[in-house]
């Protein structure tokens, strides 16, 4: 099956029984661990703390209709300067999920994609899907669409709108 590609930033959301988390794949050259940027979006980490303790999802931090060079000045900064860049310049970060690998402590990175895939959305659907944040009732949290048929028109559709192309994953 495909998923869309958004032009953003791959970041990993863990929720332990006492923290959430977003971690990047970037190690952080002060702590020699991966770099945690979760304070740089409370707008997002707001909604996604309506998750279960031992959840762990994958996603592209992105803005809509923009590339990946425009989320480096946020996710770059301090949070200060993070949030204070989103609120008066650039708007806010999304975040795009694409993975889930545990859900309330259960490890599913031995299932296929595709039942990862259904788990997500479901999580999805119960957790996140009416949750909204800001005053505008707007969602920062999406779900990457799984298209089975019709790949290459799919992705042909895609890439003259302007994104950056597709993932296919072995269901």
């Amino acid at each position: 099956f495909a998923q869309l590609k958004k032009d953003g930033y791959w970041y990993m959301y863990e929720k332990t029984e006492n923290h959430a988390y977003l971690f990047s794949r970037t190690t952080s050259a002060v702590t020699g661990t991966l770099a945690e940027k979760s304070a740089n979006v409370p707008h997002i980490m707001e909604v996604l703390n309506l998750l279960p303790a031992g959840t762990i999802l994958i996603g592209e931090i992105y803005y809509p209709g923009k590339r990946s060079k425009d989320v480096t000045p946020i996710m770059g900064s301090l949070p200060e300067k993070a949030i204070e860049r989103q609120q008066k310049e650039y708007g806010y970060l999304h975040y795009y999920l694409h993975d889930i690998l545990y859900y309330k402590g259960r490890d599913l990175t031995n299932e296929g994609a595709s039942v990862r895939y259904e788990i997500l959305k479901r999580v999805y659907e119960k957790y996140l899907l009416s949750a909204y944040t800001m005053d505008d009732n707007e969602s920062f949290i999406e779900l990457a669409e799984r298209v089975d048929e019709n790949i290459p028109e799919f992705v042909a559709d895609a890439l003259e709108r302007g994104e950056e192309g597709a993932v296919l994953k072995k269901k």
